[in-house]
């Protein structure tokens, strides 16, 4: 039985579940087919580095940031102050990042540059998690992690400043630090990145993002599934799950849906696996 679910790594790309007795296969489009643990890292991954600069509140306000518009003020104007360019170069760092690392990391610097004469501390703090996310793209971990400390840095210091939103400082700590979580994963150093995905899952729980509590909860199932732990991978996943489907988002909800159906068909538990994949 095929139970289609969406991975949003490629517009052109769909996978495929499949419920058997015997095997476990991912299907990438309808021609290629391979084996589930081979593909299953690769796909976490994928999720987890979309989950923290696209599953935000503002997701669809970077997608639609008008890029040309933007570099046209600053090509335009030249009497914008520190905190007007600040906003304007993160804004065009959220936009590029997805299709042109190059320049999402130029404009980044730009951003970093004027912190002395800004306080705008949540957009230097994500320009420095974005240009993170350019190193971190290119495998460059030691660098991608060094920025995303800075931006904790950044974070900090807002903390002490009066008026500063704490939705917004616990908002951006958590993006970092379930960066250096997806930074850490990707190395393989599994009980760091558990230890981040914690961190991050209870300041997600402190401002109620139930979207990135999903996603939090559903990569630990994963690196507990990895680690042989196959008790806490399945406790996770239904925890995941069941807030997920609070949230009435189906993407979100295919997720540890998808998890936990393999860790139960592993288990023998055919018929509780359907239903959950039934989700996907």
């Amino acid at each position: 039985m095929f139970y289609r679910f969406f991975y949003p790594f490629s517009q052109n790309y769909f996978c495929y579940f499949v419920i058997s007795t015997e095997k476990q296969y991912l299907c990438i489009s309808n021609t290629h087919s391979f084996p589930f643990s081979k593909m299953k890292k690769t796909l976490s991954i994928v999720l987890v580095l979309l989950f923290f600069q696209c599953l935000k509140a503002d997701y669809m306000d970077h997608r639609n940031r008008g890029i040309d518009s933007l570099e046209q003020v600053l090509n335009t104007h030249t009497d914008l102050s520190a905190d007007e360019l600040v906003r304007i170069y993160e804004n065009l760092t959220c936009g590029l990042l997805p299709t042109d690392g190059k320049k999402t990391a130029d404009y980044a610097r730009k951003c970093i540059a004027l912190a002395p004469k800004s306080k705008e501390y949540k957009c230097i703090a994500n320009a420095w998690k974005n240009l993170g996310l350019t190193y971190y793209g290119r495998c460059v971990y030691d660098s991608a992690h060094e920025c995303f400390l800075e931006g904790l840095k950044v974070m900090e210091e807002a903390e002490k400043v009066k008026g500063c939103s704490q939705f917004h400082i616990d908002d951006e700590k958590a993006g970092l630090m379930g960066s250096i979580a997806n930074n850490y994963n990707m190395q393989g150093r599994v009980h760091l990145a558990l230890d981040y995905y914690l961190k991050t899952l209870i300041l997600y729980q402190k401002i109620d993002t139930k979207e990135c509590q999903v996603i939090c909860l559903y990569n630990m199932g994963e690196l507990y599934l990895e680690l042989g732990n196959f008790e806490e991978a399945e406790d996770h996943y239904r925890q995941a799950r069941d807030i997920a489907l609070l949230t009435n988002d189906s993407l979100i909800v295919s997720m540890p849906s998808s998890g936990l159906a393999m860790t139960l068909l592993n288990a023998g538990q055919y018929k509780e696996a359907e239903q959950n994949a039934r989700y996907c």
